[in-house]
């Protein structure tokens, strides 16, 4: 069996959508569905440790209405819905409920510590009530021993909002006194109004990322609120469509080598100029685009090769004029900032801009 320890420190490496639900039958209401969030060893299978929402929620603190389920074994009511748990290094649990829109803090035993938001909430709010007002959350996170991040989505549908655009929220609570102060709020710049998913990042630089969820898009902000990258990835007017959705966004160290060649394509101007045009998405560690010719169509060794110039890469796309002098094929090298080379483009034809690699093809 694995050491307890070792699988406390792994618990929150695991995905939060791995909290299972279980159908448990409510013969006086119908059917529930009543989430666990239950602890396994991995190498035995064994059960160590469970908490059950329906022993200690009941399903009229809900705030989602049927929406016709609860009639039969395959729609059962979904009154509670575990978004995301989360554990800190005294083993205090934090578990999020999208549909009674609580963050519930339970000790290792399963033991109800505090309930923050929702119908049951215990905490007196220092914030005017920003601290509690969460609704529709997602991803509760612990911040320090007693303060929370959420994400704030605001709304289940437009009829349930009772704000314009959905937030990130960092809240300090004080269990021994039960007050909630809200010590800081990530506002969507744009006025998104998220209906469901996303998800709060407090970066090691001290940034704030939050990712928009079903409005797919994502924003990092510095430690005062300032906005200081502000993208979507779908058009902006189908925001909340679920066209293009991304449950949440995390930004991280990491390094991109595609194991696709760079792409080049000639261009040609007034007066037979002629431009390299080359790009290789995904790859992070260009610095430098090389220009090279050679007279040979199966040119393979680099001492083949002319160099002709160096550009800096810029942006996405590098663009690289032919010189008069250049011999009948060209080829692109992208290098690292020490300019070596992470790879090369296909051969082409300078003359009438085909590809190498296409006419054996053809």
């Amino acid at each position: 069996m694995k050491d307890h320890e070792e699988w406390d420190r792994s618990l929150n490496d695991i995905p939060t959508h791995h909290c299972r639900s279980v159908g448990c039958q409510r013969p006086e209401k119908g059917l529930d569905l009543g989430w666990s969030c239950p602890k396994i060893d991995i190498d035995s299978g064994g059960l160590l440790f469970q908490w059950r929402a329906s022993e200690h929620y009941k399903v009229e603190e809900t705030l989602r209405s049927l929406h016709g389920e609860g009639s039969g074994e395959r729609t059962p009511f979904d009154y509670f819905h575990i978004n995301s748990v989360d554990k800190d290094e005294n083993g205090r649990h934090l578990i999020s409920s999208r549909y009674l829109n609580t963050v519930t803090c339970i000790e290792s035993t399963g033991e109800v510590c505090w309930t923050l938001g929702g119908k049951r909430n215990e905490f007196a709010d220092l914030s005017n009530g920003t601290a509690t007002s969460f609704k529709w959350q997602h991803p509760a996170r612990w911040r320090g021993e007693n303060t929370v991040s959420v994400f704030d989505n605001q709304a289940y549908d437009r009829a349930s909002a009772d704000a314009d655009r959905s937030r990130g929220m960092l809240i300090h609570v004080r269990p021994d006194e039960k007050t909630a102060t809200l010590l800081q709020s990530f506002p969507n710049p744009r006025g998104i109004l998220s209906l469901s998913q996303g998800s709060m990042q407090l970066l090691p630089s001290g940034n704030v990322l939050l990712g928009w969820g079903l409005a797919p898009g994502f924003t990092e902000y510095s430690s005062t609120g300032e906005v200081l990258c502000d993208a979507h990835f779908g058009a902006f007017a189908m925001r909340n469509m679920g066209w293009v959705t991304s449950y949440r966004v995390f930004k991280a160290a990491w390094v991109g080598r595609p194991r696709t060649r760079p792409e080049i394509r000639l261009t040609f101007g007034k007066q037979k100029k002629k431009t390299a045009f080359v790009s290789w998405n995904g790859a992070t560690q260009i610095s430098f685009w090389r220009l090279e010719s050679t007279e040979k169509q199966h040119a393979a060794e680099d001492n083949e090769f002319v160099h002709v110039q160096t550009v800096p890469k810029k942006g996405f796309e590098g663009s690289l004029p032919l010189p008069a002098e250049c011999s009948d094929f060209v080829r692109v090298a992208a290098l690292d900032s020490e300019h070596k080379v992470l790879g090369y483009t296909d051969l082409v034809n300078q003359h009438n801009g085909i590809l190498v690699s296409l006419a054996y093809t053809q």
